[in-house]
């Protein structure tokens, strides 16, 4: 064993002119990988590795590569039966996630059938820092079939923000008892960042009294904090704190801020400059209109 990684051992048989190979998986849960970190499992559960907690009796594993989907599925049936198991497909601890203003999130592929009792319980999503406790993650899941076959393959994304900072693994979990063992299928898993933006669609507007206003879409890619709207000159324009909705006053420009608020702590702002034309609305006095 030199690395971890994935390679084929081949035999070759010269003089018939025949040869096999088998795939060699080496782990080493030490090590780490950067990101992008992609696993396609088109030929096994590549850096994976499999924890198998409990294997019911006649159950010699749950997690095995599917060749035809080039997929991790996991089942707990064996010989027609259903057996009681808890297996994990784990990943490689992922290197950490350093940049505050990227996107982190966890996507896959995945299909079910309709055997399970409990899916949402039995077929579940955790990540870990290096070291740590699992915390589970929140997934949906595909709509099986009746007929027990399984459902087209679909893809599930998670948000990682929290562990911003910090190394992580992924595990996928799968349970099954003699009452119910499904098929979860698993396959293109990847661990990425993307570059996050809080930013408006435009960087200036104009607006005439009397006029719809339709103010620049706010692009907000942070979840999970509050924003607040505010404008430079009150005079010009005022802006609701909470909609960003624009109401003019009168001729001349000014700044739309927006701040993104954790708590108390300023995160990120942005604005937009707006120009005002037109003349203001006059209200008259109800004793000043004549009929």
């Amino acid at each position: 064993i030199v690395g971890p990684g994935q390679t084929y051992i081949y035999a070759i048989l010269e003089e018939a002119g025949r040869e096999t190979y088998y795939t060699l998986t080496v782990i080493d849960p030490s090590s780490s990988v950067g990101l992008p970190y992609e696993e396609s499992f088109n030929d096994g559960k590549g850096r994976f590795y499999i924890d198998d907690v409990a294997l019911g009796e006649g159950l010699t594993d749950v997690w095995t590569h599917d060749g035809d989907n080039q997929c991790m599925t996991a089942t707990g049936k064996a010989d027609g039966n259903n057996k009681v198991s808890e297996s994990w497909l784990i990943s490689p601890v992922i290197e950490e996630l350093t940049d505050a203003e990227q996107k982190y999130t966890i996507s896959f592929e995945q299909a079910v059938d309709n055997r399970f009792g409990n899916l949402d319980g039995e077929t579940t999503l955790w990540v870990r820092e290096e070291g740590g406790e699992w915390e589970p993650l929140a997934i949906g899941h595909p709509t099986a079939p009746e007929d027990g076959t399984l459902s087209e393959f679909e893809t599930q994304t998670v948000n990682v923000l929290k562990y911003v900072g910090t190394k992580i693994q992924i595990g996928f979990r799968y349970t099954s008892s003699t009452d119910a063992a499904g098929t979860w299928c698993i396959r293109n898993v990847s661990v990425n960042g993307m570059q996050m933006t809080f930013d408006f669609s435009a960087t200036e507007a104009a607006a005439t009294i009397g006029e719809e206003f339709t103010p620049p879409t706010l692009i907000n890619d942070y979840e999970g904090y509050e924003v607040r709207y505010r404008s430079r000159s009150t005079s010009i324009a005022t802006v609701d704190e909470t909609t960003g909705e624009v109401t003019l006053v009168k001729k001349g420009s000014t700044f739309i801020y927006a701040t993104l608020y954790d708590g108390d702590y300023q995160v990120r702002e942005t604005s937009y400059k707006l120009t005002v034309s037109g003349d203001p609305v006059v209200t008259l006095p109800l004793s000043l209109i004549h009929i």
